[in-house]
């Protein structure tokens, strides 16, 4: 497997790519790289704006988004004494998700 590209490398790629009128083989030899590593930067510029690919969100979805979470926050400031699962019934009747009390229970810990 090929060596991980420098920044500066990604960076002369992307001017070089910007300015124009270069081919892939003269970036690639400018950048000491392949004319396969300046076609794929190419590709993620056009794609995601650029150089490297966003990483990937890993892992499962949470359960209790945020605006879930801020809403939670707001009910809990008008009534600090909620049981767990009555704010699982809060979360169904506003949002109609269904949420475990130790799900919430987590949530409110990881947020503290």
């Amino acid at each position: 497997m090929a060596p991980t590209l420098a920044q500066s490398q990604h960076n002369l790629i992307r001017d070089m790519l910007t300015d124009g009128g270069f081919t892939n083989a003269e970036i690639a030899t400018a950048a000491r790289c392949s004319a396969r590593a300046v076609r794929r930067i190419r590709q993620r510029l056009d794609c995601f704006g650029a150089t490297r690919a966003p990483p990937n969100g890993g892992g499962r979805p949470r359960d209790i988004t945020p605006p879930m979470l801020s809403a939670l926050f707001e009910r809990l400031i008008e009534k600090p004494d909620m049981y767990l699962e009555e704010m699982a019934v809060f979360l169904f009747d506003e949002f109609d998700t269904l949420v475990t009390a130790s799900t919430i229970g987590r949530t409110l810990r990881r947020a503290a």
